[in-house]
């Protein structure tokens, strides 16, 4: 079973297929609410993407928002605001968010993701 299918992203309202995803994770993974947090979070960042792709901004800046409130140190959330206010034209506030990134992702204890890292990458 695919855990994310960009095709089914809009096939309905957002609410409905986030909460519809949402409950399908906590049933396959409740036992672990690490992971059905993280999954959620991945989940919410690949539609930030996507709506992204479809200068569907603030569709796109609510998903990431609503990442960083289930995990406060994804960064590639918080690049993913940077980069839609930067396509909308609001610069300020795209540096804004970028300095206001944690310097680390972890996942299970691990560092994951630096934000050095991926301002390097994202420059290039």
């Amino acid at each position: 079973m695919k855990i994310f299918s960009p095709f089914r992203f809009f096939c309905r309202s957002p609410e409905k297929e986030k909460i519809k995803k949402f409950r399908e994770l906590e049933r396959m993974f409740g036992e672990d609410p690490e992971m059905v947090n993280n999954l959620k979070v991945s989940w919410l960042t690949e539609r930030g993407n996507a709506f992204g792709g479809r200068n569907e901004f603030d569709l796109a800046v609510a998903d990431f928002q609503e990442a960083i409130g289930l995990k406060s140190d994804c960064l590639p959330a918080y690049f993913g605001i940077a980069l839609a206010y930067y396509q909308k034209g609001e610069r300020e506030k795209a540096f804004e968010v970028l300095r206001e990134a944690p310097e680390e992702m972890n996942l299970h204890g691990s560092v994951v993701l630096r934000k050095k890292d991926m301002l390097a990458d994202w420059r290039q």
